[in-house]
């Protein structure tokens, strides 16, 4: 026979905070829910019953709660919580205040007694805001950004090919991306979202194997015992409809319910041909298998199938590849391959097979060795950087994507969960939980981000036939794309135990919990690039570059029906013809089978077995709450070598030894409750990773990165625990991040190794086999980041919500490449004799060995020169503010809500030049980033109170700053690189509550 059941319904004044909690048999005992409010257990409660007369104890608690600071609730429609210390229920959170968290020891823990810095986004702040999913969210989080590559030498957006968020939590890459916290590295989207956890610097207890910055996680929506049945329809003024539907289901009372959440989004951008289409379903379940006097089982579950098609572009747009040529005076070449005035080049001195797709134009032709622009590709002092974004925005408008439709990401996944908790004689809880993850990607790239906007100079075609495109914009490049696979599965076990001293008569001794992690992860992944490219090659393999095939599209701007993109290639097939061949002045016809053909391949194979054990106590009547953690993580990777076949093609793998790694990990930290509105809390923690097969220039694996930080901090509770501050000290670094690539300074190096008069030196061959690596090399840098965090949340009356974060940073980078410094410093005695007027390049190229060495020397300069300073793109200063205020019912502005958001990023460096000595030259900043969000909402109810409908107007950048963000600047400042503003973005949501 089930026990029967006794519901308290307990409110934390003057909080507002309530919690209704179901007491099934002794196994939930009052103890459990009071910490955090101003009771105190009578000893007849601590002791165990068994007897029927204990129940009468229990029903008398309801008069105690009335005699106490804490209300009893007699609404039945609030709603049953169970105090799982695995699971949070975010329907305890009030309006952006949240009370617990799972963040800070992997059990359900008050936010109060959390010594890490953590910070919660609620299921209310998530709605005001409108936010679609973690990437909108990461821009409001405190002392969080996107990563926009800004950091890096050079921002290729590559990143948007796989849909991978990519975080700077404190200053510092490489944030992990959870939800429910298991590895997730995809956005969430808001539709099956309940909150989002922000846990800034590393954390042990929740992942050991991680980066220095920190997890955000989010938590999904989990199936309740009462009813949620909610349908939400959103437009906005780019051509958006997005409906969700969010129904829960009770089947049987407080047994088993059902939550179906359901998501259509479909809408375009701002910029040309970027549009987006996802449809998504997530199902949850909550079953209570068991139920008795001594033991409880649940068993919860949720599966989600998510298909999602889109066009990319990047945030900024292409680059200037004519600039040259027009400030040479703009020449035209009257023949096919006659000689180019300077500002004129050439596309390549070897077989160049492209295929224009204008239509009326189409023909494929080998445009070997003839003429197209130059633009700028050195600063002004003689760097080269590889380009400049286009800037005349009257001609090129920032709508402007020429990379066109063909730029697509097709992207499915399946996962689904599975949780088992099992609650034991009172104090006992077992959680067996599984997830498994199958993503596929499918990402085409017809443009590179290094291709160019270009003009054809040529006045014939390369057949001597007149050229109708002559002095036309082009863009060109050959496509390819990309096939990626990841299965995912997470087994995790968790045990904890409540040790509670008081029932034993021994309250001095206080309350602690105990909990033992066990988590084993398998990832496999599969991925495989394919190219156009000549099939019945006349010589060398189809990969070779003498047999790609370009595809070019002539662009119209003038025109208002002009081609302003790149054609689709996927409605253009090319087919098999005779081509003729110029091959060096020496013309041959040959048949060109345009195909694509499969360029790499390769799988890999991920282990890691974690062990964590976690002890959280609470004495002196809760005044003192500690947190200890240890995780010790084992890792396997293993990876293959593509085999080749006779064409080049890689079709089969050949698996390499795998490579092992370990780490121990810990958190320690401790809450200090001095006052009933004041606490103090301290934490360390620790982190370290793999770098994922990342190789530095000998071809040796990247070691381990590894973080650590140490938090200080004050919690304030004011206005009677509305207001909720806290303010936090970090010392947060990060060793070992793996974000340099190096292989512009190997090139040069192996050119000097190769060379004729190094040519049968014994060294110059062990320097050459020290360095087997391609040109695709790493290397690490340290970085290191201290200052203060602040956070104000709360309701500060019943209609007036707040969030508002304040974050200062100091950081700068240290130990830059120190792995390559190590092989020059190792073998540099082998290039310097050399005198500098050899050449390198064994095959007659024109680099000495003076330029290769300025090469060398001059690429390390330039990471050691950077040493002590703040990385490029990162702002000292950060400022989010959201507020919004609901009219009562009694205001002749009933139903009217009002609130709106800032957001404010001090100015970052862009750029930095520096003198022979290492000295700072000259330092660029680019202005201040500044947003206002503006809320408009209506709420009303119809049909005598079953139908509530709230209104909802956002307008993201009110003011419509539109100015570009510059990202790099030349000597003299002149901006050579950006990325765009997202313009004013109006959204109107309408959601229905029946």
């Amino acid at each position: 026979m089930n026990s029967p059941r006794i519901w308290l319904r307990v409110t934390d004044y003057p909080s507002g905070i309530t919690q209704a909690v179901r007491l099934v048999g002794r196994a939930k005992k009052l103890h459990r829910i009071l910490p955090g409010t101003n009771l105190n257990t009578p000893e007849t409660m601590k002791k165990n019953c068994y007897s029927a007369y204990k129940w009468c104890a229990w029903i008398s608690c309801l008069g105690i709660l009335a005699a106490c600071p804490v209300l009893s609730q007699e609404n039945d429609e609030d709603e049953i919580q169970e105090l799982s210390p695995f699971l949070i229920n975010s329907e305890s959170d009030v309006g952006y205040v949240a009370t617990n968290t799972l963040a800070g020891s992997r059990l359900n823990t008050r936010l109060a007694d959390t010594p890490a810095a953590i910070s919660v986004f609620t299921s209310e702040f998530i709605n005001d805001l409108a936010l679609s999913d973690t990437f909108d969210a990461v821009e409001y989080g405190l002392n969080t950004s996107n990563d926009f590559e800004e950091t890096t030498d050079v921002q290729t957006g590559n990143f948007l090919e796989e849909d991978n968020i990519r975080i700077r939590i404190r200053s510092l890459p490489t944030g992990v991306v959870a939800r429910n916290f298991f590895r997730w590295n995809l956005r969430s989207d808001s539709y099956n979202t309940e909150r989002i956890d922000f846990s800034r610097g590393p954390n042990s207890i929740l992942f050991g194997r991680s980066g220095p910055s920190g997890v955000i996680s989010a938590s999904t929506k989990q199936a309740k015992f009462h009813d949620i049945r909610g349908l939400q329809v959103q437009l906005d003024d780019r051509n958006r409809f997005r409906t969700s539907l969010d129904w829960n289901q009770p089947i049987i009372d407080n047994k088993l319910a059902v939550r179906v959440n359901l998501l259509y989004d479909k809408h375009d951008s701002w910029q040309d041909i970027a549009e987006y289409e996802s449809q998504r379903g997530h199902l949850a379940a909550t079953w209570v298998v068991a139920e008795s006097d001594t033991y409880e089982t649940i068993l919860r579950g949720e599966l989600e199938v998510s298909r999602t098609e889109e066009v990319r572009v990047r945030p900024w747009s292409v680059l200037n590849g004519f600039n040259s040529w027009r400030d040479q005076g703009s020449a035209l070449i009257p023949t096919a391959r006659g000689d180019r005035p300077d500002g004129v080049g050439r596309t390549s001195s070897r077989r160049y097979l492209s295929y224009i797709q204008n239509p009326g134009h189409q023909s494929l032709m080998d445009w070997e060795d003839m003429a197209r622009s130059d633009g700028y590709q050195t600063l002004s002092d003689g760097t080269w950087y590889g380009g400049q974004n286009l800037f005349d925005f009257e001609q090129f408008n920032q709508e402007l994507a020429i990379w066109g439709p063909g730029s697509a990401l097709d992207q499915d996944y399946d996962t689904y969960s599975i949780y088992l908790t099992q609650s034991l004689w009172n104090d006992l809880n077992i959680e067996l939980a599984y997830n498994y993850l199958d993503r596929w990607d499918h990402n085409t790239r017809p443009i590179n981000w290094n291709s160019p906007l270009r003009v054809d100079p040529n006045q014939q075609l390369p057949d001597g036939s007149p050229n109708p495109n002559v002095g036309k914009f082009y863009v060109e490049d050959q496509v390819q794309y990309n096939i990626r696979e990841r299965d995912q599965k997470t087994f995790r076990a968790t045990i904890a135990y409540n040790l509670d001293f008081e029932k034993f008569n021994a309250g001095w001794a206080g309350r602690h919990t105990l909990a033992f992690l066990y988590q084993n992860e398998d990832q496999d992944y599969e991925g495989k690039n394919f190219r156009e490219a000549n099939t019945t090659p006349t010589s060398h393999d189809w990969r070779n570059s003498r047999n790609r095939i370009y595809r070019r599209t002539y662009l119209d701007f003038d025109s208002p029906n002009g081609q302003r993109f790149h054609i689709n290639y996927q409605n253009n097939p090319i087919p098999a013809q005779q081509v003729e061949i110029w091959d060096n002045g020496n013309p041959q016809t040959a048949v060109v089978t345009p195909a694509f053909f499969q360029r790499g391949y390769g799988k890999e194979k991920e282990s890691l077995e974690t062990m964590m054990f976690a002890l959280q106590s609470s004495v002196w009547n809760g005044r003192i709450v500690g947190t200890f953690g240890w995780r010790r993580d084992e890792i396997e990777l293993r990876d293959t070598d593509a085999i080749r076949n006779s064409n080049g093609e890689e079709l089969e793998l050949d698996w390499n030894d795998p490579v092992t790694g370990d780490g121990n990990t810990k958190t320690y930290g401790v809450v200090f409750h001095a006052l009933d509105w004041l606490s103090l809390h301290y934490n360390h923690s620790d982190s370290f990773d793999l770098q994922d097969g990342d190789r530095d220039i000998r071809n040796n694996l990247i070691p381990n990165l590894t973080g650590v930080t140490d938090d200080f901090g004050i919690r304030i509770n004011a206005l009677d625990n509305r207001i909720i501050f806290t303010a936090t000290y970090f010392d947060t670094a990060g060793e070992g991040i793996a974000n340099l690539n190096k292989g512009n300074i190997r090139s040069p190096i192996v050119n000097m190794l190769e060379s004729d008069y190094l040519l049968n030196d014994t060294e110059a061959q062990a320097a050459l086999a020290d360095t087997p690596g391609g040109n695709s090399i790493r290397d690490t840098v340290d970085t290191v980041a201290t200052g203060w965090e602040f956070e104000l949340l709360g309701n500060v009356t019943d209609n007036w919500r707040i969030s508002a974060n304040f974050s200062q940073t100091d950081s700068s980078t240290t130990n830059r490449a120190p792995l390559t410094q190590d092989y020059v410093s190792t073998w540099e005695h082998v290039w310097l004799p050399v005198p500098g007027d050899e050449i390198t390049d064994s095959d007659g190229g024109e680099q000495t060995f003076d330029e290769a060495r300025a090469a060398v020397y001059d690429g390390l300069a330039f990471e050691t020169n950077q040493n002590g300073f703040r990385q490029f793109g990162d702002s000292e200063y950060r400022v989010n503010g959201t507020t919004n205020y609901d009219f009562s019912d009694d205001s002749f502005l009933k139903g009217l809500s009002i609130g709106g958001s800032v957001r404010w990023r001090s100015k970052p460096p862009i750029s930095r030049f520096l003198n022979p000595d290492g000295s700072v030259d000259m330092e660029y900043s680019r202005s201040e980033d500044f947003y206002l969000d503006l809320r408009l909402a209506y709420r009303m109810n119809l049909l005598n109170d079953k139908l509530r409908w709230n209104i909802q107007l956002n307008v993201r950048n009110l003011l419509d700053e539109t100015d570009v963000l510059y990202t790099r600047t030349d000597v003299d400042g002149t901006p050579v690189r950006y990325r765009f503003r997202d313009p004013r973005h109006i959204l109107l949501t309408n959601t229905f509550s029946f």
